[in-house]
């Protein structure tokens, strides 16, 4: 190979890197959700990547939220919708402001989940 094709190549690599990088900053604008937020939405498009779920395209949470149930039924829930990734959409999801626990209501169950950052 000689210069300068060697050249074209590095600068073709690095170009197609910048572009990456661009891309993500300016597209990727979903705002994860933490402690401190609050939060009532109907929930109705969800995307589904590594370990996060995009919700409404434009909140994103861990996608192995685990369920916390009430002490009195815990044996009736062993395996219903034991992480939020299992639940399909349309839901609503709510959070009170500097509370951990994300309420999910999905046709007439009110799930329980913790939040995990």
């Amino acid at each position: 190979m000689n210069k300068k094709t060697l050249l074209i190549l590095m600068l073709l690599i690095i170009g197609i890197f910048i572009s990456m990088v661009i891309k993500y900053h300016y597209y990727n604008k979903n705002i994860e959700l933490l402690k401190e937020d609050q939060i009532d939405l109907d929930i109705s498009k969800i995307k589904k990547y590594k370990n996060v779920l995009i919700l409404n395209d434009s909140i994103s949470i861990f996608k192995r939220t685990y369920r916390v149930y009430p002490k009195k039924h815990e044996h009736f829930y062993l395996n219903y919708y034991k992480y939020i990734e299992s639940i399909d959409d349309p839901f609503h999801l709510s959070k009170k402001a500097d509370n951990d626990t994300l309420i999910i209501i999905k046709n007439s169950d009110t799930l329980f989940y913790k939040l995990i950052h």
